[in-house]
């Protein structure tokens, strides 16, 4: 069945055939490359349309610009961590801080994945307000997930009680995420298991979770 897609700005492309969804992939996938080769601000269409191998034309029946086509980039890249996210998180955990290492674990390797796309969704959010949106969206879904963490924890005496589950939960989520962006600036080789260690203890540390506690 084709499907209408909308290209952000208010234009409505027509419904996709089969062919039509392939074509819009190709150049989602295409443009993907070329962002994180070229730099968001020095990528143009031309350069996405010739490493695609379409036209000018084409390009524009299914985006109205580069800002559409990297919204469509960036929303690639969200179901793509989160599916990495998933599938590293192992088999299920028997504690709570296995839990919560598995969990810091699969986010820093997610993140090494796609760290220069990564950076360069930080610093096209800046001048995009929908870009902002989509970021702050991802951001806020991990908070809400760590805080209801934290409650469940707490409910059950197995975590620090004497702690905003909110403040802990945007605290240390922000630890995590702002500590894979200064990795990537860097641009450095660092041991990615011995980093979410490290991450996994502050965030243990941080709740005071209790070393045995069942995970919930």
């Amino acid at each position: 069945m084709s499907q209408s897609v909308n290209t952000r700005g208010g234009k409505q492309a027509p419904a996709l055939t089969p062919r039509g969804e392939r074509t819009r992939a190709r150049l989602v996938e295409v443009a993907e490359l070329v962002f994180s080769r070229l730099g968001y601000v020095e990528t143009r269409v031309a350069d996405i349309v010739a490493e695609a191998g379409v036209a000018h034309g084409t390009f524009y029946v299914y985006f109205e610009s580069k800002e559409a086509i990297f919204h469509a980039v960036v929303l690639n890249l969200i179901s793509d961590m989160r599916a990495k996210v998933r599938s590293r998180l192992g088999a299920q955990p028997g504690t709570a801080v296995e839990a919560i290492e598995s969990a810091v674990r699969a986010y820093v390797l997610a993140f090494r994945d796609h760290q220069r796309l990564m950076l360069m969704w930080g610093e096209v959010a800046g001048l995009n307000p929908d870009i902002e949106e989509l970021r702050q969206a991802e951001i806020d879904l991990f908070i809400d997930r760590a805080e209801k963490m934290i409650i469940r924890l707490q409910d059950n005496r197995l975590a620090a009680l004497d702690i905003d589950a909110n403040y802990a939960a945007t605290a240390l989520c922000g630890m995590v995420r702002e500590f894979c962006y200064q990795w990537a600036k860097a641009d450095v080789d660092i041991d990615a298991d011995a980093a979410a260690a490290t991450l996994s203890t502050l965030w243990v540390r941080g709740i005071g979770v209790v070393h045995r506690a069942p995970p919930v």
